[in-house]
């Protein structure tokens, strides 16, 4: 009864693998016979030499027609191939070739004994503490002290001794190992990219990384820049883990330490962030579970039938990890712990404040920037004879960079420019209060840009004032300044005081615009929300020209002309100032002072 080839699951493609050790060395022995190398018989075949080696180890599988060009190239049948003796079958061949020759001559019979002759005296025997063979070619040591060595003329070897078990392929590459646990692993063959990743000098980036750092003072300078050689096992571990599609071979632990030193080291973090380290057991044990997972085999048998005269069996493939699946689980544990990190920090940390006073030469007031990126803005006339500044900060969680640091204020050419550059990374509560107090006099521009956070004026008289704000509410109370322009994408705007121009462009929100005098000039630009407008009576009236998408526009002031449609204009009184309004929706109202 013949060993039974097994079929590999999937569609038929008659791909026969050889399960059975014996069938593969008969692949092995014709191959010798025949006197051809891997590489030679790859070539006639037309594949690589590495599918040849697999044939011969049982790893992998001829198809039907690599099966077909096997048994012509060593001259025997298919189910001689097979299941047939290799050294009966290739006999019958020699004897087939010696019977066309001429029978027995003397000098034939010499030659042949003179060969044996030679063979017996290359061939060497020995059982002196164990057993040692040696035909000229390959080599077999037994022994209880040594155990077993096997070296065969091609140069694969095959050891099993105290120290475990060790295969080596004739090109000298070790194809399975045991570890110092006691388990046996195979080779598996690295990839062109898996290999280009390995060569990357990913410690040459560590390297100027470090020194970077240490020479721009950046996260402490040279007392944190070392983390820098840190990064290259992760970042190796990590190829590994990728491309050999097993989780748990990134350096989770070094990442760990990495984390907590340089939080440590920047913010003073080191507590409570040692509870760090007990996710090291945690993620192990995660990716042990998916690694188990994706090396699962299923045993049971799906179908036993017959195809091209053998038994064939259709079992499951291995289920393996995507690369995908790997780079996922790593960026999200590394997410996840950082999250984790910021919310020990933010629950076992104080809230710390940074305070400073500034004081202004009120010699280059006369325009007035300010660039903000949250937090809380304060307009106030000064309670002294010169203007300042009061900041205030107050944070807590992870914020790496200089706390010391305030406001950036430079002045010259009448100007002062008012930067925040206190932190670089912001991971918790942050909140900031800038209180400008301004001397009573007029000023040429004050120009406010803030990205989130609450903008408050009070009693300003200037020629221009603009406002810009991502988000957040705008108010303003006694304000005279002959151009208002405010450029909101959402929030709430309502501003209170004596005005010549106003410009409104809104992307969302309310804005509430009440002036004391007649507008002359007004332009409106809203994506959505509403506007409202409070102005005083004035004989010489409005021209008001107008284009909606949808909303309403509506006016307490008698109108001459319709509002109904999407586009048109409407006189009041005189007509004699133009306003202008482009709504996409929302609503837009004009109302007189209450």
């Amino acid at each position: 009864m013949y060993n039974k080839p097994i079929l590999e699951k999937g569609p038929l493609t008659g791909r026969v693998i050889i399960v059975n050790i014996e069938t593969a060395n008969k692949l092995l022995q014709y191959r010798k016979a025949s006197g051809l190398s891997q590489e030679e018989l790859a070539e006639k075949i037309g594949v690589s030499r590495q599918a040849v080696s697999k044939w011969e180890r049982a790893e992998a599988s001829p198809d039907t027609d690599n099966l077909i060009l096997l048994a012509k190239i060593y001259g025997v049948t298919l189910d001689e191939l097979l299941m047939g003796d290799p050294a009966t079958t290739l006999n019958k061949e020699k004897q087939k070739g010696d019977n066309s020759q001429s029978n027995n001559t003397d000098g034939f019979n010499s030659s042949e004994e003179n060969d044996n002759q030679q063979d017996e005296k290359e061939s060497h025997v020995s059982f002196k503490n164990g057993i040692h063979i040696h035909d000229g070619e390959d080599k077999v040591d037994i022994s209880f002290k040594d155990g077993i060595h096997v070296e065969s003329k091609d140069g694969s070897k095959v050891s099993v001794d105290k120290d475990g078990v060790n295969v080596v392929d004739e090109d000298g590459n070790v194809k399975a190992f045991t570890d110092e646990h006691g388990h046996i692993h195979h080779d598996c063959v690295e990839s062109p990219a898996h290999r280009k990743a390995k060569l990357f000098p990913f410690w040459a980036i560590a390297l100027a990384g470090f020194f970077a750092f240490g020479f721009i003072n950046i996260f402490g300078g040279w007392a944190t820049s070392w983390l820098w050689f840190l990064t290259i096992p992760m970042y190796y571990t990590a190829v590994d883990a990728i491309f050999k599609k097993k989780i748990s071979h990134f350096a989770y632990p070094v990442f760990v330490v990495w984390l907590f030193c340089f939080l440590g080291m920047t913010c003073g973090l080191w507590h409570p962030l040692w509870l760090l380290f007990l996710t090291i057991p945690l993620y192990y044990y995660i990716a042990g579970l998916i690694d188990k997972k994706s090396e699962n085999v299923e045993e049971n048998v799906k179908e036993n039938f017959t195809q091209d005269g053998y038994d064939v069996t259709v079992t499951p493939t291995k289920k393996e990890l995507k690369v995908s699946t790997i780079v996922t689980f790593i960026i999200s544990a590394v997410f996840i712990v950082l999250l984790g990190t910021a919310g020990l920090v933010f629950l076992f940390s104080d809230t710390q404040t940074v305070s400073k006073t500034y004081r202004l030469n009120d010699a280059y007031t006369d325009v007035i920037k300010l660039d903000n990126s949250s937090g809380t803005i304060n307009y106030h006339l000064s309670d002294k004879d010169y203007s300042y500044i009061k900041y205030k900060c107050e944070y807590r969680g992870l914020v790496p960079g200089d706390t010391t640091r305030g406001l950036k204020i430079t002045q010259e050419n009448n100007s002062t420019e008012i930067d925040h550059n206190i932190f670089t990374f912001i991971m918790g509560y942050f909140h900031e209060d800038i209180d400008i107090y301004l001397l009573d006099k007029d000023y040429e521009l004050l120009y406010i840009d803030t990205a989130s956070g609450d903008i408050n004026l009070e009693n300003l008289t200037c020629y221009k004032l603009e406002i810009n704000s991502a988000s957040g509410s705008t108010t303003g109370k006694y304000i005279q300044a002959d151009n208002l322009n405010v450029d909101v994408s959402s929030g709430n705007v309502d501003i209170m005081g004596d005005f010549f121009n106003v410009g409104i462009d809104m992307a969302s929100g309310d804005a509430k615009i009440d002036s004391g005098i007649m507008l002359e000039t007004l332009d409106i630009e809203s994506s959505s929300g509403n506007v409202l407008v409070f102005l005083p009576e004035d004989k010489k009236g409005f021209t008001l020209n107008y284009s909606k998408a949808s909303g309403e526009i509506t006016s307490e002031f008698p109108l001459t002309g319709t509002l109904d449609s999407m586009d048109g204009s409407a006189v009041y009184a005189g007509g004699k100032y133009k306003y202008s309004i482009d709504i996409a929706s929302g609503d837009v109202e004009f109302r007189k002072p209450i």
